[in-house]
């Protein structure tokens, strides 16, 4: 498949046993997957969440910075490609 990978919403009751929305987000995007979504309901653990990827991005050693770009390129060229 080489198309956008998207999570559900990260902060389900059902993934309560791979620990909090920040690890579940850098779990997700070190798996492969290109957007992780977090519910509206709880903005704080969304905010979580962009603080774990970007710690992950940014140098703790969690994340692969190439396959980040990948993602992002994927994002961008499915972006490019709706009307509108």
């Amino acid at each position: 498949y080489t198309g956008v990978t998207i999570t559900d919403a990260l902060e389900a009751g059902a993934l309560r046993a791979y620990g909090g929305t920040a690890q579940r987000a850098v779990m997700a995007a070190t798996a492969g997957m290109d957007l992780v979504l977090c519910s509206a309901q709880n903005p704080s653990q969304g905010l979580d969440a962009v603080t774990a990827l970007t710690g992950a991005y940014r140098g703790d050693g969690s994340a692969n910075r190439a396959k980040f770009r990948q993602a992002v390129q994927r994002i961008l060229a499915l972006r490019m490609s709706l009307p509108g």
